[in-house]
């Protein structure tokens, strides 16, 4: 099975799952944890994992999006998948996901570059919030 079509498959499965999820199957969320363990180190698949999982904010997911920010080292081969980390969780709009990048804006395991979109995000919203 070629790689793409693979990628493909764990989207939609890892959406399927993320559905049973939400209406209380939590045999479904394990899997979905295995899942993104077993891939951890697959940026590509990771990527469609998160793309998947995302539009439910589910607590546990914001959780991991943000540990994996921290978890994952930044290079060439790692870029796209942080900044999808980053932009999935800056999309969030939960309080949970608020709390987790008001620390992660300071904190110095993160890149610099990430960090000030993070702080560029919160100065924005200041601006709107009057």
């Amino acid at each position: 099975m070629l790689e793409k079509d693979l990628d493909s498959e764990i989207f939609g499965l890892c959406s399927s799952l993320m559905a049973m999820a939400e209406t209380g199957r939590k045999d479904a969320l394990s899997l979905l944890f295995g899942i993104a363990w077993r891939n951890r180190d697959n940026y590509p698949r990771m990527i469609s994992i998160i793309r998947a999982v995302s539009p439910y904010r589910h607590p546990e997911f914001i959780e991991l999006i943000a540990s994996e920010l921290i978890r994952v080292p930044s290079s060439p081969a790692s870029r796209t998948y942080l900044r999808t980390l980053l932009k999935e969780l800056l999309r969030a709009g939960t309080e949970q996901s608020e709390i987790l990048l008001a620390a992660l804006e300071n904190d110095k395991r993160l890149g610099t570059r990430y960090r000030a979109t993070i702080k560029e995000y919160f100065q924005d919203r200041e601006i709107y919030e009057f």
